[in-house]
């Protein structure tokens, strides 16, 4: 399972007793609750359960992915006995009293943050995905106290009259922010969620996401802040000029070919078009990952024949989301500013404009402006569709 940053503890392990659709069987089931402590506060919570292949039981259908006084659904299929997809953000309210028929991963819990003398929160913000195939399924839900994440304060823990509720929630501007960014927040770790289930540990490479230092509450669309990670060779990003299919990756480097079979090399992490034999401080340039608001890099680019240079210029200066296919892609938008530094291209500078999408592992769109010098060709082209390797 993907884990928002910080330490977590082990909190509780083990199984549960549940039942099949018919009734008629009955099977033990996998959990483990992990907890985020500030200070002797209870903060953040990641309860997972699930099941490993198991062809013969029939899972029901899960009645919360149907409901429609959540702050977000997305359900492709809940149906029993068949395949399931949802994703859903809600806000969740607990007295912390286990009743006699709650399950062992709830006693357990309780039980820890009990025994650990921690102050225990009533009302947090909820991300919940559960993904059946098969025999198998896995269902993790993320918690996560708005106030320790730079939210507001819960003033009303009654789960219909709470702030954070649906239909109350609009007269809350400070807490419609918050739930905008959580709602953003728990699209893109849905994804990461979906795209490591069934897979082995070796094949299944997690990726950092968090709200982000101080919490979502800065106007973005989650702060999704992510190491590098390159497309899968193959990948074709379809534009409507044609297209960009990852040909090769070599570190930060990233090789395409166009739908001419025109070749290119773009670094560092596919934010710039810099041939596979220009010279430039890979360090620096590379450093920009992690990307964050506000993060600046500066270095010199100089063409193989030696002759020409440049001033290259990347800075992070918000998020933005971007919907490609009917899918929502959290992104970094990167202003850049290439600027001629050598006699060939004398006062020579363009602009460009980069959203790059951490979960596309690539730029989904490129505006360039020329600001100064000869007239150039500039590129400016939006990904309408991402197909995957086959």
């Amino acid at each position: 399972m993907p884990l928002p940053p910080g330490a977590w503890t082990l909190a509780a392990a083990g199984t549960y007793s549940n039942q099949t659709i018919d009734g008629m069987q009955r099977f033990e089931v996998a959990y483990a609750t992990l907890i985020q402590v500030s200070n002797t506060s209870l903060v953040g919570l990641v309860t997972i359960s699930g099941s490993p292949q198991a062809d013969t039981i029939r899972w029901p259908r899960e009645r919360a992915c149907d409901r429609g006084d959540l702050l977000f659904v997305d359900t492709d299929r809940n149906f029993n006995n068949a395949d399931q997809s949802c994703v859903m953000a809600s806000h969740t309210v607990r007295t912390w009293v286990a009743a006699d028929t709650a399950t062992n991963q709830i006693k357990a819990l309780y039980g820890y943050v009990r025994d650990a003398g921690l102050t225990r929160p009533t009302t947090t913000l909820m991300a919940r995905m559960r993904f059946v195939r098969g025999g198998e399924f896995i269902d993790v839900t993320y918690e996560a106290l708005p106030a320790a994440f730079g939210g507001p304060t819960t003033r009303i823990n009654n789960w219909a009259t709470s702030e954070w509720h649906k239909d109350v929630i609009a007269s809350h501007s400070a807490h419609r922010r918050f739930a905008d960014d959580w709602i953003a927040w728990t699209k893109a770790m849905g994804e990461q969620v979906k795209s490591g289930f069934g897979r082995t540990v070796a094949e299944f490479r997690p990726l950092s996401i968090g709200l982000g230092a101080g919490g979502p509450s800065a106007g973005t669309v989650g702060n999704v802040v992510r190491e590098f990670r390159a497309p899968a060779i193959g990948t074709r990003f379809v534009t409507a000029g044609g297209h960009f299919e990852i040909a090769r990756v070599d570190g930060m480097m990233i090789s395409t070919i166009n739908a001419a079979n025109q070749g290119a090399s773009w670094q560092p992490g596919g934010l710039l078009p810099l041939g596979a034999e220009t010279r430039f401080d890979r360090t620096v340039a590379e450093s920009i990952f992690p990307l964050e608001v506000g993060k600046k890099v500066e270095f010199v680019q100089q063409a193989a024949s030696g002759t020409n240079t440049w001033r290259q210029t990347l800075e992070v200066v918000r998020n933005e989301t971007l919907t490609v296919d009917g899918r929502s892609y959290p992104t970094f938008v990167i202003e850049g500013r290439t600027e001629a530094t050598g006699p060939a291209m004398a006062e020579f500078v363009r602009k460009r404009t980069l959203w790059f999408a951490p979960d596309a592992g690539w730029l989904l769109r490129l505006r360039e402006e020329q600001q100064a010098g000869p007239p150039q060709r500039l590129n400016n082209w939006d990904v309408l569709r991402i197909v995957p390797p086959g």
